[in-house]
């Protein structure tokens, strides 16, 4: 991950977090998406653009 942007997206679950999250990654950033639900959909959607995933822990996801 050395040199890549991280992005720390709350909200990430579902809507409007859920959609920044994916643009984020789609821009090439790391993502760390977070949530009272689980994301594991947006976890799912965000691997399917090769951008890397990470737990709010920092391990991956």
């Amino acid at each position: 991950m050395s040199g890549q942007s991280v992005a720390l997206v709350t909200g990430a679950a579902k809507g409007i977090g859920a959609a920044i999250a994916l643009r984020l990654a789609q821009a090439g950033f790391a993502v760390i998406a977070c949530d009272i639900e689980d994301c594991a959909e947006t976890r799912g959607r965000i691997e399917e653009t090769g951008s890397e995933v990470l737990s709010p822990g920092g391990y991956r996801s």
